[in-house]
C-alpha cells in the first residue's frame, strides 16, 4: 500500500512538473487594411481554423485611444467569431493612435481623458466577453515614464476589478546602461517608459517584442537573432517574475533591397541629362514565408545557418548589388520557443499569424536546429 501510494504521488509531482514546463501560445493577428492584400485575412482564419488546438489566446489588431481617450475601431467580427467556435480566449490589442509620440504625451497629461478610456475598456471588455486587453503603446519617449506607469496600473485594477485580464507588449531592454549612441535613442525617443518591474506586478503576462533587431536603415540582420533575444530575457528576468513574461517570436524574414532615400538624404542632390534622381540605399523589407519561398526559387539560393543568430541566410548578387535574406523558418521558431522553454517562460507570442512557415506547427522535436 505504502509503495503505490509513493508511486501515484511520484506521477502526481511528474505531472505537475510537465505542467510547469508546459507554454502558453499567443498569437498575433493584424487588421485588413494594414497588411497588403486582403488574403491575409484569410490565411488568418485559415490558420485558426487547421490550428485552433494550438493556439491558446489571440490578440488580434483592435482598437485606438487617441488623445481624448476617446477608444475606436474594433475586432473584425469574423476573428471574433473563430474565436468563439474554436474556444479561443480573445484579448484585443490597444495601440496609442498612430503610435504618435506627441499625441501619446497629451493623452498621458489629460486625467480626464485616460479615465474615459480606462472606463470604456472596462465596459468593452465586459460586453463583448473578451478575456482582457494587451496595450501596447510605442514610441513612448522617456520623459513619460512615470505617467504610462501610472495610467497602465490604473488601467490594470480597473480591468481586473471587472473580471478581465490585462497584459502589454512592451520594446525590451537588453541591459541596464545602453552600449552605444543608438540604443539610448531608443530608450529616450521610443523605449523609454516601460517600468518593467511596476509593470511586471500589475500584469497578468507582459511580451517582450524582442523583432525588429535589424532593418530600416540597419545594417543586414535578422529580424530577431537568438543572442539578442537571450539578453532580453535574462534582463527581463530580473524585474518580472518568469511565469509572467512570454517571449515574442516574429514570422515575417528579412529582406534587403534597393529603395529611394529622398527624405533621409535630403541634401544629396544627383541629376541624370539635367534631370533630379533619387539615391537609393539598401533597405530591409518584411516579408512572408511565402514570399521567402518564391526568392529562393527565382534566385536559385542555398540557406546558410547563422550559428549565433539560430537563423538561415543567404546573400546573392542581384543588378550589380548584393542583397540579403534573414530568414524565420521552423527552425529559428523551435530555437526560440527552445529559449523561452529553458528560462520556464509563461509563454511564446507570436507575430503574426498568416505569414509563417507552416512546419512550425508540427511537433517541436521533429524540427532540426
Amino acid at each position: 500500500m505504502r509503495r503505490k501510494l509513493k508511486l501515484i504521488i511520484t506521477l502526481i509531482l511528474i505531472s505537475i512538473s510537465f505542467s510547469a514546463l508546459s507554454l502558453t501560445n499567443l498569437f498575433y493577428s493584424m487588421r485588413d487594411n494594414d497588411v497588403p492584400h486582403l488574403r491575409d485575412h484569410y490565411r488568418v482564419l485559415n490558420d485558426i481554423k487547421k490550428h485552433h488546438q494550438k493556439i491558446d489566446i489571440l490578440i488580434p489588431q483592435a482598437y485606438v485611444i487617441n488623445p481624448e481617450g476617446v477608444l475606436y475601431k474594433f475586432v473584425e467580427p469574423e476573428t471574433a467569431q473563430a474565436t468563439k467556435k474554436y474556444n479561443i480566449k480573445l484579448m484585443p490589442l490597444v495601440t496609442n493612435e498612430d503610435f504618435n509620440a506627441n499625441k501619446v504625451n497629451r493623452f498621458l497629461q489629460n486625467k480626464t481623458a485616460e479615465q474615459r478610456a480606462i472606463d470604456s475598456l472596462v465596459t468593452v471588455c465586459k460586453q463583448k466577453k473578451y478575456y482582457g486587453f494587451q496595450i501596447d503603446f510605442e514610441h513612448l519617449p522617456e520623459r513619460d515614464r512615470t505617467l504610462f506607469t501610472e495610467f497602465y496600473q490604473g488601467t490594470a485594477n480597473a480591468l481586473h476589478h471587472a473580471g478581465c485580464k490585462v497584459s502589454i507588449a512592451i520594446v525590451p531592454a537588453r541591459q541596464s546602461i545602453p552600449v552605444s549612441d543608438v540604443l539610448l535613442k531608443r530608450d529616450i525617443y521610443w523605449a523609454g517608459a516601460y517600468d518593467q518591474k511596476q509593470i511586471g506586478k500589475v500584469s497578468d503576462f507582459v511580451v517582450l517584442m524582442t523583432y525588429n533587431q535589424h532593418g530600416a536603415m540597419t545594417p543586414p540582420g535578422p529580424n530577431a537573432g537568438y543572442a539578442l533575444d537571450k539578453k532580453a530575457v535574462e534582463h527581463a528576468l530580473k524585474n518580472i517574475p518568469k511565469q509572467k513574461v512570454f517571449l515574442g517570436i516574429p514570422t515575417t524574414s528579412n529582406y534587403w533591397t534597393m529603395a529611394p532615400i529622398d527624405n533621409t538624404f535630403k541634401n544629396i542632390k544627383m541629376t541624370l541629362n539635367d534631370k533630379p534622381i533619387s539615391p537609393d540605399v539598401a533597405q530591409a523589407v518584411a516579408i512572408s514565408y511565402e514570399q521567402v519561398k518564391l526568392l529562393q526559387k527565382k534566385h536559385h539560393l542555398k540557406w546558410l545557418w547563422d550559428k549565433q543568430s539560430k537563423v538561415h541566410y543567404a546573400m546573392f548578387d542581384y543588378q550589380d548589388f548584393y542583397r540579403y535574406v534573414f530568414i524565420e523558418d521552423a527552425a529559428s521558431f523551435a530555437a526560440k520557443r527552445q529559449l523561452a522553454k529553458q528560462y520556464h517562460l509563461g509563454g511564446i507570442a507570436v507575430f503574426r499569424l498568416g505569414t509563417e512557415d507552416h512546419n512550425i506547427w508540427g511537433r517541436p522535436s521533429q524540427i532540426q536546429i
